[in-house]
């Protein structure tokens, strides 16, 4: 493993690019770390930044060097863009590279003579591919570098695709709000490398910003929809199903949904909190985007569903030792205390949204329940400026998108209620 691999996210991944880029590369995310940034926020660069090289490394068909980037073209970068968008694919001798692929470890069952005897005269490359996948998902390019002892291994791939050996997963276009985040984290990398080499010129700090628009409108929730979900879940609430939720994870569960929809956090910010946090002030001080700090107020009815959980995490594990430093919101794996991961949190409330009887959107998910809260503050007359400062944004024009999300909403109840309509 090179050198300061061993403290960085899992989706840093520099072995497309020479020694000296790759070093300069985990300096670039390090220096995120130190800097503060969330979790969340060093995975997407650390992930976006890798796919740029791999990108970079398949697209120029060498080893990424420095004195390579430094001669990137806007046109390179625009081609990485249109290529994580979905848009234009690379050249069809390259698009496979950046494909994904699952192996099916049983052939198909009626199978013609030709591949029959394919796969005989193949089987110790078919069990080779069945190694490598192990179950899990590959890169074209990684099949590359795997199997780049084979020749024509872009026709035998095509030649397992169509027995059904091989299949390719769906890659879904990108939104423009995604490209946009991506063209700023290649800009910022582009930024370091610029400054740490001196280079007097760094064509990629002139490309055009994309443009996106912030559409919210689909993804909040009615207040009664909300209550109505939260208060089905809810064991103290809902004494049908007490019983079967009143173990401590989904306590956890519990208090988590009711934190982010009443505080209005973002899901890596439920992540900070320690156990030492609770119980909480009415205004709990929290660390947000860029390490801002700013307040939000916790409402008695989270700061009970907190204490269930964690009398409820102690009462079913009296062996564990629970410290002021672990995380406030946990989960066990052989018998360690861990924290959640936004993922859990995303996991967990989608579960939940598939076992609530009344129909609830597509879009159910935690962050919608922070646009929710920030839309109801709004309607019930709470001054957009103090969204601003509840939210953490940094600008009021982020904030000002609901206002328009509420005349919108004033406009469509005024059709359906006025006389004239």
């Amino acid at each position: 493993m090179q050198e300061g691999y061993e403290n960085l996210p899992k989706s840093a991944d520099f072995s497309s690019t020479s020694l000296n880029l790759t070093n300069l590369s985990i300096k670039f995310i390090k220096n995120l770390i130190i800097m503060g940034r969330s979790k969340h926020t060093i995975n997407e660069y650390a992930r976006t930044t890798s796919d740029f090289l791999r990108f970079i490394n398949i697209y120029k068909g060498k080893i990424v060097t420095e004195d390579l980037l430094k001669k990137i073209s806007t046109e390179d970068v625009q081609a990485y863009l249109a290529d994580y968008k979905g848009d234009e694919p690379l050249e069809e001798k390259k698009a496979y590279l950046r494909k994904n692929f699952n192996f099916e470890t049983k052939p198909p069952k009626h199978l013609n003579k030709e591949n029959k005897g394919w796969i005989s005269k193949n089987k110790k490359l078919v069990g080779e591919f069945e190694d490598f996948f192990e179950g899990g998902i590959r890169s074209g390019l990684e099949i590359k570098n795997k199997f780049n002892k084979h020749t024509n291994m872009e026709t035998k791939i095509k030649k397992m695709q169509r027995i059904g050996f091989i299949k390719t997963n769906e890659i879904k276009n990108k939104s423009n709000r995604s490209v946009a985040r991506c063209q700023s984290v290649i800009k910022t990398y582009f930024k370091f490398l610029s400054s740490t080499n001196n280079w007097r010129k760094n064509p990629i700090q002139d490309l055009a910003t994309s443009k996106y628009s912030i559409k919210i409108d689909q993804r909040i929730f009615k207040e009664e929809e909300i209550i109505n979900f939260l208060n089905f879940i809810d064991p103290d609430k809902n004494k049908t199903n007490a019983k079967n939720w009143n173990g401590w994870e989904h306590r956890r569960d519990l208090a988590i949904l009711y934190l982010i929809y009443s505080s209005g956090l973002r899901v890596s910010e439920v992540l900070q909190f320690k156990i030492a946090d609770h119980p909480f002030k009415e205004q709990q001080i929290i660390r947000g985007k860029r390490d801002k700090e700013r307040y939000i107020v916790v409402l008695d009815i989270v700061k009970n569903k907190i204490g269930k959980y964690l009398n409820k995490l102690s009462e079913t594990n009296k062996d564990l030792i629970i410290r002021p430093s672990d995380p406030l919101f946990v989960k066990i794996r052989s018998k360690k205390i861990k924290t959640v991961t936004s993922r859990d949190i995303q996991r967990s409330m989608r579960n939940l949204v598939q076992l609530y009887p009344n129909n609830l959107p597509s879009f159910a998910t935690p962050h919608s329940l922070r646009h929710s809260f920030a839309t109801h503050l709004l309607k019930s007359g709470i001054d957009i400026r103090k969204i601003q400062e509840l939210l953490g944004h940094k600008n009021l024009s982020t904030t000002q998108s609901y206002t328009k999300l509420e005349n919108d909403y004033l406009k469509k109840e005024f059709d359906k209620l006025h006389p004239h309509s």
